[in-house]
């Protein structure tokens, strides 16, 4: 039915434009403070933006997906749309399909968002944010200033020639007790990957303290010297490329991998635990007992260690979530569509408001799945894949309950 694909389409858009508008503002906000420090051009930080588009797109879409689902059914239960349909001989199969049909869509629409365009989003991320902090390195030494980096405090001087002069360097991160670098000028330079810099000194002196005598000291002079400094830690979900930002093939060869090297550590712990339980046989076969503690023990320790990788677990939770989570608009759509027509009275308002909080159930499951499959070692595809399971079985449950208290009417 079109007019039922149309009212869908357009809730779908009311709520995809709510959606996208909460995690676009979440994402400013996870960036605002790093971005900001480095005196962006707005040209870069629009496209820094555009480049964390497809990630907001990914998740919103599905719920957009059962929001639009519930306001456009809510409206047809709300006007009594469905009766008039029911009336003229429509069936209820025919105002369903085109829900399904774009649920299905959305879906498709997701994870192309997750799998192709995230990943190529985060290359070109990665590339612009390290350009820019290269460009902003004049800006971390500034004249007459003094900067706190990662394990070093930076006091400058005046600006001479493209660097600074008079420069002094308090080194916190020297094990022997610290140490003092000056210089009469000095220079920044980035590193590629924009997080660590090397500072050029000329005519730099070193003052060590020995830490063994306090009133003794030693100075170093030299005509260069090269300091090495971390102008920023990294920060969290702007550096690098995980596992959610991967691809589902590129996902798929990392899991193979590191599945082939656990699988060889735990041949590999299986062949020692049988040397050791062999070794300990012996010992209890000698009369003597001599060393039979020590291979006791050994065999106890072997036997308790049990093989793990994390990291693999969470490249296989993070494998079934890109499939996960876009499925859910689909699913969204059968749990949506019966759910929406009870709301007889409030419409789209009551649609959008249950829409909110089965978004927020899902989450929580999913969340909750993810912990259970990180720390108690719960299989990743139950982990991930339980949300989804869970409204489709609320969805025919809800089917079923209509059919049976309308008699075959809705």
């Amino acid at each position: 039915m079109r007019y039922a694909a149309r009212e869908y389409i357009l809730s779908f858009l009311v709520a995809f434009a709510f959606f996208f508008v909460v995690f676009f503002v979440n994402q400013i906000l996870l960036m605002a403070e790093d971005i900001l420090a480095r005196r962006a051009p707005p040209g870069q930080v629009f496209l820094l933006l555009l480049y964390s588009l497809p990630s907001i797109i990914a998740i919103a879409a599905p719920f957009s997906s059962l929001a639009g689902a519930l306001m456009a059914s809510g409206r047809l239960g709300a006007d009594n749309e469905m009766f008039g349909m029911a009336a003229c001989g429509v069936r209820t199969r025919a105002v369903f399909t085109p829900f399904i049909v774009i649920g299905l869509m959305i879906s498709v629409f997701s994870f192309a968002a997750n799998d192709v365009f995230l990943p190529l989003g985060t290359i070109e991320f990665g590339k612009l944010y390290r350009k820019m902090v290269s460009e902003s390195a004049a800006i971390e030494l500034q004249p007459w200033s003094v900067r706190n980096y990662a394990r070093a405090t930076v006091v400058t001087g005046p600006r001479l020639r493209d660097g600074i002069g008079d420069v002094v360097v308090f080194d916190s991160a020297d094990e022997k007790g610290g140490r003092i670098l000056t210089a009469d000028f000095a220079r920044l330079e980035v590193l590629e990957g924009g997080f660590d810099a090397i500072l050029y000194m000329e005519g730099a002196l070193e003052h060590r303290r020995d830490p063994g005598k306090k009133d003794k000291f030693t100075v170093t002079k030299a005509d260069s010297l090269e300091y090495r400094i971390a102008i920023r830690e990294r920060v969290e979900g702007i550096s690098g490329t995980g596992p959610a930002e991967m691809s589902s093939t590129d996902l798929a060869v990392l899991i193979a991998a590191r599945q082939r090297a656990f699988d060889r550590r735990v041949s590999d712990k299986a062949l020692e635990t049988a040397e050791a339980r062999e070794t300990l046989a012996r010992r209890y076969a000698d009369i003597t007992g001599q060393g039979l503690d020590r291979s006791l023990l050994s065999f106890r320790t072997l036997t308790a260690q049990k093989p793990s990788d994390r990291t693999l677990q969470v490249y296989r939770l993070e494998y079934h979530k890109k499939f996960s989570i876009p499925a859910a608009a689909f699913v969204f759509a059968f749990l949506a569509f019966p759910l929406g027509l009870g709301a007889r009275r409030a419409g789209r308002t009551a649609g959008f408001g249950m829409a909110l909080l089965i978004a927020v159930a899902y989450w929580a499951m999913l969340l909750g799945g993810q912990t259970l499959g990180l720390k108690l070692g719960v299989a990743s595809a139950l982990a991930m894949w339980a949300p989804d399971i869970v409204v489709a079985f609320a969805a025919a449950g809800i089917w079923l309950y209509r059919r049976t208290a309308s008699r075959g009417v809705l």
